[in-house]
């Protein structure tokens, strides 16, 4: 009898498309890929969305600077982001672009499934471009932006469209408080819950006059509209799925986890939920919110202030693990990080080049000279079903790898084959069996993390018979400093 296999369908948030991927989207496409190769290797049908969200006002502003038109800014944008995922290895399954002309049919659908909570009406408030949202007077700092400092909130009246939220504030309360909907870390889904339990929530502006702004989803029936850009992005997360009828809705929703930063959790813990009970739609499983990328000192990273870098800089002087690396066990995976150029160069020597990549050359070149090359190999190495990564604590998972490789290299340095094989050659042929075998189970743990450099040291250890012809996995790289 056949059994189907569990399914897992995970997504990033999809990056807005005014600017080039910076660290903050490289660490989420590369958390989410983590996510979905452990689900793969245990043997679950997975789906990994990613995409670019190519409406809205900050997008056509920069497009106006740029000198050109909107859709050959955003095609230029989304394909660096489709750049980016694939040199980070990043293997997704679909690529949902929201001016694609499926999402946006499938957007006015959702819109039509929302239509008995929707009215029209005017919205006066304070409004940051860069966020594309309105800001009561409390939220403001001194009439700045909470998020983007140095912009200054803009009054604005405007004619809109409204979605109702009150009526589904204490369902959704209910919803966060049980097991429905987990927001991880629990601090994060705290925080809503406490805006939710003090807050009336005010009915959500969902529209925009499209002579305010042309570049959008028109509103289905009302053409002199189009869709404020978070109602036509969160969409995104069913309509690459042919929302409402297609065979991958009925498959793959409702969704198993989301991923996203926590600038927007408000949007995805209250705004998106409220949107599907609205419409009807299942609600998706999980929503796991991470922190942001600042600079050494905890400073945020700022052109103007010279400390930004970008992640081809790393990648091109140090490889696209190595990055991986330091996104996934540096980067707190329920707090805010820092990412500086000396900081990953210690860690890089460190971790990689002194302990990882010497353990692997050791072990292999003494094996070589002790032994001919050869080992019996381990015929069982099981693929692990329990981890952190349950509960995406990428860092929590590396530390625990990176105690066995750091007792590994421990017992190397105790049982000193180099001594032990002038008197005892079969013991130390065991002993680098040992170790072999370990280190292959290693890399099977590493698999999600560092997909090429597993795959280099179970070649290296392959058959019974060490391949010396991989090569050193991380090379030293000189410090700038």
């Amino acid at each position: 009898m056949m059994t189907s296999k569990a399914k897992f369908y995970i997504t990033t948030s999809i990056p807005y498309a005014n600017a080039k991927p910076h660290l903050g989207h490289a660490m989420e496409f590369v958390q989410a890929d983590t996510l979905a190769r452990w689900h793969r290797q245990r043997g679950e049908d997975v789906l990994l969305q990613i995409g670019t969200d190519e409406h809205g006002q900050k997008l056509y502003e920069a497009a106006q600077q740029a000198g050109i038109e909107p859709l050959t800014f955003v095609n230029e944008m989304s394909e660096s982001f489709i750049k980016i995922a694939k040199d980070l290895q990043v293997n997704y399954d679909q690529f949902v672009r929201t001016t694609d002309t499926h999402h946006k049919e499938a957007a006015q659908k959702l819109w039509q499934a929302c239509e008995k909570d929707i009215y029209k009406g005017t919205y006066t408030g304070l409004y940051c471009v860069a966020c594309e949202r309105y800001y009561t007077e409390k939220d403001s700092v001194e009439g700045f932006c909470p998020i983007h400092p140095n912009r200054m909130l803009e009054e604005l009246s405007l004619e809109s469209y409204f979605l109702k939220l009150a009526p589904y504030q204490e369902r959704l309360i209910k919803v966060l408080e049980g097991a429905e909907y987990n927001v991880f870390p629990e601090f994060r889904r705290n925080e809503i819950l406490s805006f939710l339990r003090s807050n009336k929530l005010e009915d959500l502006s969902i529209s925009r006059p499209k002579n305010q702004l042309e570049w959008g989803v028109e509103v289905p029936g009302d053409d002199s509209h189009v869709m404020y850009v978070w109602f036509d992005a969160l969409a995104n997360y069913i309509t690459s799925l042919g929302y409402p009828d297609g065979a991958d809705f009925q498959k793959w929703w409702p969704a198993d986890l989301h991923i996203v930063g926590k600038d927007i959790n408000r949007f995805h813990s209250v705004y998106w939920p409220i949107m599907l009970m609205s419409a009807g739609v299942a609600l998706p499983k999980a929503l796991y919110v991470h922190g942001f990328i600042n600079a050494p000192g905890g400073l945020k990273m700022s052109k103007s202030l010279g400390n930004v870098i970008e992640p081809y800089d790393i990648i091109d002087k140090y490889g696209v693990d190595a990055f991986r690396y330091y996104l996934l066990r540096y980067i707190p995976h329920d707090a805010d990080g820092e990412f500086g150029a000396e900081r990953f160069h210690a860690t890089y020597t460190s971790d990689l080049v002194n302990n990882l990549g010497n353990l692997v050359q050791r072990v292999a070149s003494m094996t070589v000279r002790y032994c001919e090359g050869q080992y019996e190999p381990d015929t069982e190495v099981a693929i692990p079903q329990e981890s952190p990564l349950q509960h995406a604590a990428f860092d929590h998972a590396l530390q625990n790898i990176w105690k066995v490789l750091d007792d590994l290299n421990e017992s190397i340095e105790q049982s000193q084959p180099w001594q032990l094989v002038k008197s005892d050659p079969a013991a130390t042929r065991k002993l680098l069996t040992q170790w072999i075998h370990e280190i292959v189970r290693v890399s099977v743990q590493l698999q999600p993390f560092l997909p090429e450099t597993a795959s280099k040291i179970q070649r290296t250890f392959a058959d019974g018979k060490v391949d010396t012809e991989i090569g050193i996995l991380f090379p030293r790289v000189e410090s700038e400093s």
